[in-house]
């Protein structure tokens, strides 16, 4: 039982961690946003930027599905 507490323990450190590294991405997506303005070549490097984030979430989502009872 102690080995499935400390898993369990262990996945919800690194749950929250990646929870609030996402929730601090968005928070400052809306200043990156506006500091970028219309220049085409920070648009496409911030274009860049979310695509490889999106794709780290859908992968962590993936790889830690959440389990049935």
């Amino acid at each position: 039982m102690s080995q499935e507490m400390d898993d369990l323990a262990q996945e919800v450190h690194d749950t929250v961690g990646s929870m609030e590294s996402a929730i601090v991405f968005i928070d400052g997506l809306e200043q990156r946003l506006a500091d970028a303005g219309t220049d085409p070549a920070k648009l496409k490097a911030l274009r860049g930027e979310l695509a490889a984030e999106r794709d780290k979430l859908a992968n962590a989502i993936a790889a830690n599905p959440t389990p049935t009872p």
